[in-house]
């Protein structure tokens, strides 16, 4: 989970930024950070305190931020709550004063990192390690007096260097050191990075000075909360539980509303259903009593075949003829045989009606032509 920057307005605009966590990862990274220190300096802050806690991490993360600490305008005072360790410490000396609590420790070790490959790979880092580490001596000397070497030999050894509060003083490394509230002090065997940012972290609120308000919050989040940078906790709170409330009521009403969307789509979809239903319905009863096309049986089976398709079905009927039963075709084909032999042989030739005749009652036929022709009609 990340951890945020917290920041806020403590008077005199000054602000305050906190370096809490390995640098390097999205505890501590130098984009975010930049990025803030600079928003507070836009801001017009003349100040902007800067509190560690840090068993260190990354070394070109480290020389980003130490680096935007060097180029702020702002004067810039850095004090060390409980750990400042390893690149933490070249952040440290970046500040215009370093201030560090009784409880606290410093310590410094060479640049170390992975490598892989062939001999001449190692040999590339290990020129890259120097490098970094005349880069960190050159921060060190600034700070103390002492020259790069003098610093490598006193700082970058083979082993970690501790240094409590008053040795770091004497180092020059800090600029002063204050008295924390009543606290324990980390045991003196306790020399591991990770445990000794655990044990400040679960001290750190009987250590805390100079009124420092513990805002989880950026300066971009501050302006979320419609709060200035000098927002007390309890403006704070009541802000987030306000957000908090309106957030809640906000994902009632979606809630809500999804509720309702749904069931409009759920309403329209069963009222189209029911209209496509009796679409089809009435295409099959007007196609079984009115166009006579199709019989019950007929019906009951398109009724299955169509169901929610009554385009399909208005296609299928459109091209069906009226069904005729065997009855209905001999009474009509004896009322057209009656009409026609009713005609003569000129009538049925002028009308062009000879062949539909001959068709329908052949013997009539043979007998209208011979009676026209005098001969026996041969099929000729």
């Amino acid at each position: 989970m990340n951890k945020f920057w917290i920041t806020n307005q403590l008077a005199n605009n000054t602000a305050e930024i906190l370096i809490y966590g390995y640098i390097g990862d999205d505890e501590v990274n130098a984009g975010d950070f930049v990025r803030e220190l600079r928003a507070l300096e836009a801001a017009g802050n003349s100040r902007i305190d800067i509190r560690m806690n840090s068993g260190g991490g990354s070394v070109f993360d480290g020389l980003a931020i130490f680096n935007a600490i060097k180029n702020c305008k702002a004067k810039t005072v850095g004090y060390i709550d409980g750990i400042c360790a390893s690149m933490c410490t070249v952040i440290a000396v970046a500040c215009t004063e370093v201030h560090m609590s009784s409880m606290a420790m410093f310590m410094t070790h060479r640049a170390s990192a992975f490598a892989m490959g062939n001999a001449n790979d190692m040999r590339s880092t290990a020129q890259m390690m120097e490098a970094l580490e005349g880069v960190i001596c050159s921060a060190y000397a600034a700070k103390t007096g002492k020259t790069q070497e003098e610093c490598k030999t006193a700082y970058l050894t083979g082993e970690d260097r501790w240094f409590t509060s008053s040795e770091a003083l004497s180092e020059k490394l800090i600029d002063s050191v204050f008295v924390s509230a009543s606290a324990a002090a980390p045991p003196k065997e306790m020399k591991d990075t990770i445990q000794l940012v655990g044990f400040f972290n679960s001290t750190l609120d009987k250590f805390q000075t100079n009124n420092m308000k513990q805002f989880t919050l950026t300066a971009e989040q501050l302006a979320v909360l419609n709060l200035g940078q000098n927002a007390d906790v309890s403006a704070v709170v009541n802000a987030i539980n306000a957000l908090n409330n309106r957030a809640v009521t906000a994902e009632g009403k979606l809630q809500a509303a999804d509720a309702a969307k749904a069931k409009a789509e759920t309403d329209l979809a069963n009222l189209q259903a029911s209209t496509v239903e009796k679409d089809v319905n009435a295409m099959l009863e007007k196609a079984l009593n009115v166009d006579k096309k199709i019989t019950a049986e007929g019906k009951g089976k398109l009724a299955v075949q169509f169901k929610g398709n009554p385009d399909g079905l208005k296609a299928v009927l459109e091209v069906m003829s009226p069904i005729v039963s065997i009855t209905d075709a001999i009474d009509k084909n004896k009322g057209l045989v009656t009409g026609l032999a009713a005609k003569t042989w000129d009538q049925l030739d002028k009308e062009g009606k000879l062949e539909e005749y001959k068709t329908a009652d052949l013997d009539g036929f043979k007998a209208k032509y011979k009676e026209q022709f005098g001969k026996e009609y041969t099929g000729a």
